[in-house]
C-alpha cells in the first residue's frame, strides 16, 4: 500500500496559489517524482503504477483533470517551478504613453496660450492660462480708457505684450516636457478637447472682446485725403479714441473725427476736422484766417516746423509755392516771445486768400465750428471738405490719436508715419 506525501499536497496548493499571482505564461508544471520520507523509496516506487512512471520519464506535463483532485493521476505528486529570478515583479499598467512633441506644444502654445498646458495633462493650468490672458487683454482696454496714453502706440504695446507671454509659456512648456517622461495620456488628449478648448476659451472670447472695444472704445478710420494735411494725409490709417468726449465736449484746438449726416455739403461719411470755435464763441473767417471773439488766432512760423512738416508728409497745395506751414494757437492761449505756444497744432497756410470771409456766426450750446488742417482749397470746395464748418456736437465720433498704417496712392508703405501721435 502506497502512503500519500505530505509534500506532494503542499505543493498542489503552492501551484494553485502561484496560478493566481503570476501570470500563465510564466509558469511550467513539470512531473517529477518526489521522495516520501514517511516510506521505503524502493517500496514506493515499486508500488507506482507503470503508466505513471512513463509520464515522469518522458517529462510530459500533468494532465488539467489531475489539478483538482486530491491525489496526482498515475499516483505521481506534482511539482512547480519558477524559471527566472524569484525578486521579480510584473510592472504595474499605468495606462497609454505617448511622448509629448515640443514642436506640438509650441505650436498650440502659438494658437492659444493655455492650449500647450492641455496637451501636457494640465487641463485646469490651461484654462486658468486662458482666463488670464483675457483678463489681461480687458484690463488693457479699460487702462487705455482711462489714461489715454501710453509710451508706445497700442497696437505695438499689445505686440510686446502678446510676445513676451508666448516666451514665458514656451520655456517653462519645454521644461515640463524634459521633466515629464514618459508621460501616460489623460481623457483630455483628443482633438475634440483640443478644438473646444481653442474655440469656446480662446477664439470667441477674444473677438467679442475685440469686437466690443472697435465698437465702443476704438474705431479704425481712412483718411481719404489731404484735408488734414500735415496732420494726417491720404493713405493714413488712424486709431481714434471713440470714449474721449463721453464726458465732455470737444474742446478748442482739437482734433475729432465727425460722422455727419448726408446733407447739400457732404455727401454721408466721416471725415477729420480741427476745432476752432466752440458753443457761445462767435466766430468768421477773414482772408484765410479763423477770427474766435474777434481776436485772430495766432499763427507764425516756427523753426522747427519745416522739419515737423517733412516727417509728417508733404501737404497738398495750391501750388508749390503758394503755401507755407505754421504753427497756430487755438483761441485762449496765450503766445509768449518768438516761440511756440504752450498749446498748438500745424496747418499748411496759402500766402494768398482762398477762403472766402464769412459773416460772424455765433454758435448754439451743442454746435462746434471746424476747419481744416489744409488751407489751400477754397471753401467752396465740398469734394475736399475745406473751410469753415458749423456742425452739432452728436456729429463727433471720437479724437484721432495714432497713425496705425499708412500707404500712399501708389502703393507705397509709408513706415516713417506708423506711430505718430496726433495733436
Amino acid at each position: 500500500m502506497v502512503g500519500r506525501s505530505p509534500v506532494a499536497g503542499s505543493l498542489r496548493e503552492d501551484y494553485l496559489v502561484l496560478v493566481v499571482q503570476r501570470a500563465p505564461s510564466k509558469q511550467h508544471l513539470l512531473n517529477a517524482n518526489v521522495p516520501d520520507p514517511d516510506a521505503e523509496s524502493e517500496e514506493s516506487t515499486e508500488s507506482a503504477p507503470a503508466g505513471g512512471s512513463e509520464a515522469a520519464a518522458e517529462g510530459e506535463p500533468l494532465p488539467a483533470a489531475a489539478l483538482g483532485s486530491e491525489e496526482p493521476a498515475g499516483g505521481v505528486e506534482a511539482v512547480t517551478e519558477w524559471e527566472g529570478d524569484d525578486d521579480f515583479e510584473w510592472p504595474e499598467y499605468i495606462g497609454e504613453t505617448r511622448e509629448r512633441k515640443p514642436w506640438l506644444a509650441v505650436l498650440m502654445t502659438l494658437m492659444s496660450p493655455g492650449l500647450g498646458y492641455v496637451y501636457l495633462g494640465r487641463f485646469a493650468t490651461g484654462m486658468a492660462v486662458n482666463i488670464a490672458f483675457l483678463a489681461s487683454l480687458s484690463g488693457f482696454i479699460i487702462l487705455w480708457t482711462v489714461l489715454k496714453f501710453f509710451p508706445l502706440p497700442p497696437l505695438l504695446v499689445l505686440m510686446g505684450g502678446w510676445t513676451l507671454l508666448e516666451s514665458l509659456l514656451v520655456h517653462d512648456l519645454l521644461g515640463r516636457i524634459r521633466r515629464q517622461r514618459p508621460y501616460v495620456l489623460r481623457p483630455t488628449n483628443h482633438l475634440i478637447v483640443y478644438s473646444a478648448v481653442l474655440i469656446f476659451t480662446f477664439l470667441v472670447p477674444t473677438y467679442l472682446t475685440i469686437d466690443w472695444s472697435l465698437r465702443y472704445v476704438w474705431q479704425r478710420t481712412w483718411a481719404g485725403s489731404d484735408a488734414m494735411a500735415p496732420t494726417t494725409v491720404a493713405g493714413d490709417l488712424i486709431l481714434v479714441d471713440r470714449t474721449a468726449f463721453m464726458r465732455r465736449s470737444p474742446g478748442r484746438g482739437e482734433l475729432v473725427l465727425i460722422d455727419e449726416p448726408e446733407s447739400n455739403f457732404v455727401s454721408a461719411g466721416m471725415y477729420f476736422a480741427r476745432v476752432v470755435a466752440v458753443g457761445g464763441d462767435r466766430v468768421h473767417m477773414e482772408g484765410n484766417l479763423p477770427w474766435v471773439n474777434g481776436v485772430q488766432l495766432e499763427q507764425r512760423v516756427h523753426a522747427e516746423t519745416e522739419a515737423l512738416t517733412k516727417a509728417l508728409g508733404e501737404p497738398r497745395r495750391v501750388s508749390e509755392s503758394e503755401s507755407v506751414p505754421v504753427v497756430e494757437a487755438p483761441y485762449g492761449v496765450k503766445v509768449k516771445g518768438e516761440g511756440e505756444p504752450k498749446y498748438w497744432y500745424l496747418i499748411n497756410l496759402p500766402t494768398r486768400p482762398v477762403i472766402e470771409p464769412t459773416e460772424p456766426v455765433s454758435l448754439a450750446d451743442r454746435e462746434l465750428f471746424v476747419l481744416s488742417d489744409n488751407r489751400t482749397v477754397s471753401f467752396a470746395d465740398p469734394n475736399t471738405r475745406q473751410g469753415g464748418r458749423v456742425i452739432q456736437r452728436e456729429w463727433v465720433v471720437g479724437k484721432p490719436l495714432f497713425v496705425l498704417f499708412s500707404v500712399a496712392a501708389d502703393g507705397e508703405y509709408r513706415w516713417d508715419r506708423v506711430g505718430i501721435r496726433l495733436r
